[in-house]
């Protein structure tokens, strides 16, 4: 993996990066400013999934319906991913039945799609 802080001005790199990927080396590039925005809104969600961690299975019910309203509102929010991972990562480890714990790990499954998606966008950005 090549970790490369690139800008906007460092064209040259980026066509040496996109010539090299078409002759048969693969590269996987990692931006600074995405992973630095990944890590400040990992630190952020790490304190939902403390709060999570003290719920009740209400609370958790009426957390999951919070978030499906906040999901719906901006789908697109890197944080809402964020604090899904967690939830649903709770759901898992609280579930008593079995189709639960299937529905939260599928769930994750997705989320850590868009993750993965919601990241190129903003390495798109730079």
């Amino acid at each position: 993996m090549v970790c490369l802080d690139l800008n906007p001005e460092n064209q040259r790199l980026k066509t040496l990066l996109k010539t090299t990927r078409g002759i048969g080396f693969k590269m996987n590039v990692v931006y600074l400013k995405t992973h630095r925005v990944l890590k400040e809104r990992q630190k952020e969600a790490a304190a939902y999934r403390v709060a999570l961690l003290a719920m009740d299975k209400t609370q958790l019910l009426q957390e999951l319906l919070a978030y499906h309203e906040l999901y719906q509102r901006d789908p697109h929010d890197i944080m809402v991913t964020l604090r899904g991972q967690h939830l649903m990562d709770v759901l898992e480890e609280r579930a008593e039945l079995k189709d639960l714990q299937e529905l939260s790990q599928e769930f994750q499954a997705k989320l850590q799609t868009r993750l993965d998606e919601q990241l190129k966008q903003i390495a798109g950005k730079f």
